[in-house]
């Protein structure tokens, strides 16, 4: 009785288990790698994980082969996973090897990133891909034992789809040789009829013809591939659709945004990225830097950002530019090159990003988890803020944490605070408007000290808790007159061993407030350089 009742759960376990066979996760590079000679073609590099039983790739580990007598590496453009560590060093031989992590997973279709290649030579070659390791976000489940690839190549392009004279243009001319090749004439060896299929049918007619004339006199031509990339024997690219990452923009005057396109075929598998333009039908909004392929806002307003492989061939980005956002949104589970732009749908993945940004009185929210400061990024914050921590329902609250790249949580360094007021401060430095800095429900660890600043008027902090490393670690350092420090539930953790730092520092000021605070290890608790006209501290402890 024992064995049938194993034997039949042991049946319906392989019932339910999934289907793995039928499960792929896909790795590959532009199958139709084609461009002109010594220019630059963008190769893409991505992964599908659409048919992946669900999985979200978080890391990974590529070989990329090709033949450097004929292209040659020559940069590399980000995608829409993490940015990726690679080694160089082979490239001379043809060899390079990217990998990326990221905690939070991407599912479905993602872009690795795009391989710059210099073209020195025009023969088709293989460009090879070879995942070394691939695993899944939040199970680590191996994913190598469902993962294919696809293979790319590279061969010189015959010209652009539309330019049968090679003049640089699309015009009516073309147009006309079409006409005269379809009444059985002979348009003379000029023209490169083969660059006449303009609609992709893998034929030269009179609706190729229409396509070029309607592009001449200004008509919209969308859909169709004229002056896209005529590839040479390696491919018959047909671009489908130019998708771009963010969909929309939601940015503050002097905001970059970092810009990911990809264009793929009818077939939906991607392809290189030529002679991609851009376009903003409102110029004075802001401009695209098309080498970095990063968007710079300049003036509150609206506008629409076209991304256009070619007149046919494109992708529109609603602008927005506000006079200020008000908040800024940080999330740690945002590997470190992603898409951010500091909303909630494209969040920060460290508060750094949002100092440079700020008006005083702005929001930056930090989500529950880890936040690991970055060291690309700067501490200082020109204007004041509330630094605000999204605590879980067990009042968890949010860890910042650095590893040695950065001295405080911010900083706030004003040479103008006490200048007279006709003196107003240069272009760009607010100067007399830094004001107030508040920070509440955060864990700060690892840190030389919480804030340094001058110029500063008010400070509250409300449930932090900061542990500062080093002999010397600081926690507050402000080196001007104050109006207001308020702190309540703030806890100041030295190294066990410091014994010169100090937890407040104050060049004085009005009013100075502790409740409910801890200070441990410690050389000095609070160090009133000119006193302040009233002190209050109730229910607090300095010990070590």
């Amino acid at each position: 009785m024992r064995r049938h009742a194993a034997l039949g759960f042991a049946a319906l376990a392989l019932a339910l288990a999934p289907d793995t066979h039928a499960q792929t996760a896909v790795f590959g590079v532009a199958r139709d790698g084609s461009g002109f000679l010594y220019e630059n073609v963008s190769i893409p590099v991505w992964a599908d994980l659409t048919n992946a039983g669900g999985a979200a790739l978080g890391s990974y580990t590529v070989r990329i082969t090709f033949d450097p007598a004929i292209i040659y590496y020559n940069g590399f453009r980000p995608g829409t996973f993490a940015d990726p560590v690679m080694r160089t060093d082979s490239v001379g031989y043809g060899v390079l090897r990217l990998a990326g992590i990221s905690a939070a997973g991407a599912a479905g279709f993602t872009q690795l990133g795009h391989l710059i290649f210099y073209a020195y030579g025009t023969a088709t070659t293989p460009i090879g891909i070879e995942v070394l390791e691939a695993s899944a976000a939040g199970t680590f489940a191996d994913l190598l034992p469902i993962v294919t690839t696809s293979p790319g190549v590279y061969c010189g392009a015959l010209g652009r789809w539309g330019d049968l004279d090679s003049d640089g243009d699309a015009n009516s001319r073309d147009a006309l040789a079409i006409l005269t090749k379809v009444v059985g004439l002979d348009p003379g060896v000029a023209f490169n009829m083969i660059l006449g299929d303009t609609d992709g049918d893998a034929r030269t007619d009179t609706r190729d013809a229409l396509i070029l004339l309607s592009y001449a006199v200004g008509l919209e031509i969308t859909g169709q591939r004229v002056l896209t990339v005529a590839p040479g024997g390696c491919a018959l690219q047909s671009v489908g659709q130019v998708t771009v990452v963010p969909d929309a923009l939601d940015l503050v005057p002097g905001q970059r945004m970092a810009l990911r396109v990809t264009a793929r075929d009818n077939n939906g598998v991607p392809v290189v990225l030529n002679g991609l333009n851009w376009v903003l039908d409102q110029p004075h909004i802001g401009t695209v830097d098309a080498y970095e392929q990063e968007f710079v806002a300049r003036e509150p307003g609206t506008a629409t950002l076209r991304a256009a492989l070619g007149p046919g061939i494109w992708a529109e980005v609603p602008v927005i530019v506000r006079e200020r956002r008000g908040q800024w949104h940080v999330n740690g589970r945002v590997p470190r090159g992603a898409v951010a732009m500091g909303t909630a749908a494209y969040p920060f993945w460290t508060p750094q990003q949002a100092f440079p940004l700020l008006r005083e009185g702005d929001t930056i929210r930090v989500a529950p988890g880890i936040v690991d400061y970055d060291p690309e990024f700067d501490d200082f914050a020109p204007t004041g803020f509330l630094l605000l921590g999204d605590t879980l329902p067990d009042g968890t609250r949010p860890t910042l944490r650095d590893a040695g790249t950065c001295c405080y949580v911010a900083s706030m360094y004003d040479y103008y605070y006490d200048a007279p007021p006709a003196a107003a401060p240069p272009a760009g430095v607010a100067g007399a408007a830094r004001r107030r800095v508040e920070m509440r429900n955060l864990d700060i660890q690892g840190f030389d000290g919480l804030l340094y600043a001058s110029g500063l008027s008010v400070l509250i902090m409300r449930n932090v808790r900061t542990e500062v490393r080093g002999y010397y670690g600081y926690g507050v350092d402000i080196n001007s007159p104050t109006d207001t420090v308020d702190l309540e539930g703030v806890e100041f953790v030295a190294d066990s061993g410091s014994t010169y730092g100090t937890a407040v520092t104050l060049e004085g000021g009005t009013f100075l407030r502790m409740v409910d605070v801890s200070v441990q290890h410690y050389g000095t608790g609070v160090y009133l350089y000119e006193g302040m006209d009233s002190i209050h501290i109730a229910n607090s402890e300095f010990r070590g």
